[in-house]
């Protein structure tokens, strides 16, 4: 920089510095500022705090919405500047009501109150398909607000817009039995029924929803309405299964009968029953002699995260037997009809991947003789010993095969997976893990072969899991290597 230049930028500095000595001595001379009145802040503060408030904490009125009662099916739309409506509800005592959010636009939340405003229930997506339903039974006579806004809303997450369709009807709740099955009927005027049955703590129910026209869908409620549990599928083809599942309390329940879409009708079949828990353990074979038609046998054993299990039930005489695993929350794992010898089932080298009790559920579908059931630990394929092969059918049983191998801490390995044959592709999905961490994933659509690199975190077995999705006989050459 020039010799001026830096001249003349200092003298500046001086300049500006000697105006501003009478500030600072008037601010020395003051030690005690006399503070800003109050009356001057601004409301800016008070619509952040609004923001950020809790839900049930004070925050503006919905919008009156009017009068709502049972049987009514009212539209309205939710807006920024409108984004909740309370409608006044009259009941009377001892009526059991049924209030549905439902909306395609926004995840809809419902609030039920009495008449002095305090909180009586709430819902999110009882109704399914993150609609809102809340199921209960009016203590008195006299008016109840509901109000329908968005769980967005509701959590102070901002305000959803949309319409929604909000519909009151009052319902007939049956009883039901344990043994019992009931035959009936969805129709326009009832697409819901619910049925009540009083069990005891640790009973293991089954309950299941057969219909010969619609695709059913359960749900299982507690005394208060809230939700246990659901199912859409498990009881094979589109029919609902809940269990073998454990109540939670000795008292009342209330079974839901459902179509999933909510709106088709048509036939039905409930039953409810419970379940013949038999533990079984690795190691285990368990004989049972079938002399009737039908029926269904529930096994459990404890299970953990990464272990390998095979499945065999073989029978004999005329038995035709089905087979499948849930985990310990009762979700169908895996299910098998006739891959094994003899077109009996079996499920081999399947992992888990949870811990905890699972069930294996062994479904007679018809025929008498005898049936033994073996439950043991699989030994896996171990890529220790070279490159393997793993084999998927057409048929899609048994969609997941596995490996093993020894990892090292910090080795860098690299993973191949190659079609067998020339000109064939395939859609694998694999899977690596070690101590339940993900070491690598990868796939591949229509592919001839797949390759992963990674490093292993440290010594011990890790588990490498294929599926393939393309749905054809096909064998893949599975190899691994030190990468350079």
């Amino acid at each position: 920089m020039p010799r001026q230049t830096r001249f003349g930028l200092l003298l500046l500095i001086l300049v500006i510095f000697a105006l501003s000595l009478p500030m600072m001595t008037a601010a020395q001379s003051d030690p005690t500022p006399t503070p800003a009145p109050l009356t001057e802040v601004t409301a800016e503060p008070e619509a952040t705090q609004e923001a950020v408030q809790l839900p049930g904490t004070d925050r503006p009125e919905p919008v009156d919405g009017g009068a709502l009662s049972v049987g009514d099916t009212l539209e309205g739309t939710l807006t920024e500047s409108e984004p909740a409506f309370a409608y006044t509800l009259t009941g009377e005592a001892n009526q059991t009501v049924r209030i549905s959010l439902i909306s395609d636009e926004f995840d809809p939340y419902l609030v039920l109150q009495d008449a002095d405003g305090n909180l009586i229930d709430t819902d999110d997506d009882s109704a399914g398909n993150f609609d809102s339903r809340i199921t209960y039974t009016l203590p008195d006579a006299g008016e109840y607000t509901v109000i329908a806004q968005s769980f967005a809303y509701y959590n102070n997450s901002g305000a959803a817009v949309g319409a929604f369709t909000l519909t009151v009807d009052t319902i007939e709740v049956r009883r039901i039995e344990y043994t019992q099955e009931v035959t009936a009927e969805l129709t326009n005027d009832e697409l819901a029924a619910d049925y009540a049955f009083t069990g005891e703590a640790g009973d293991s129910v089954i309950i299941r929803l057969d219909s010969p026209i619609f695709d059913t869908y359960l749900l299982l409620l507690d005394d208060s309405g809230f939700e246990l549990t659901s199912n859409d599928d498990s009881g094979g083809s589109l029919n609902s299964q809940i269990g073998p599942y454990e109540l939670p309390y000795t008292g009342a329940y209330t079974i839901q009968v459902n179509s999933f879409s909510r709106s088709a009708i048509g036939e039905y079949t409930l039953s409810i029953d419970k379940a013949d828990m038999q533990p079984i353990a690795y190691g285990d074979t368990v004989e049972l002699d079938i002399t009737e038609r039908g029926g269904t046998f529930f096994f459990s054993f404890e299970g953990n995260t990464g272990e390998v299990i095979n499945v065999y039930a073989e029978s004999t005489g005329t038995v035709d037997t089905d087979l499948a695993i849930n985990d310990p929350y009762n979700y169908q794992l895996i299910a098998d009809q006739d891959s094994g010898r003899r077109n009996d089932p079996e499920i081999t080298d399947y992992v888990l991947t949870t811990s905890g009790t699972h069930t294996i559920v062994l479904d007679v579908i018809s025929g008498t003789g005898s049936v033994a059931l073996t439950l043991e630990r699989g030994i896996l394929p171990s890529l220790d010993d070279g490159a393997q092969e793993v084999t998927f059918s057409s048929d899609g049983m048994n969609p997941t095969r596995s490996l093993v191998f020894t990892g090292e801490a910090g080795s860098v390995v690299r993973l191949t997976l190659a079609v067998d044959s020339d000109n064939a592709t395939g859609s694998p999905n694999i899977s690596v893990m070690q101590a339940g961490s993900t070491l690598a994933s990868g796939s591949g659509s229509y592919v001839s072969g797949l390759t992963l690199e990674f490093s292993v975190y440290s010594d011990g077995e890790v588990l490498v899991s294929i599926s393939d999705y393309s749905y054809s006989d096909l064998t893949y050459s599975v190899s691994l290597e030190t990468a350079e």
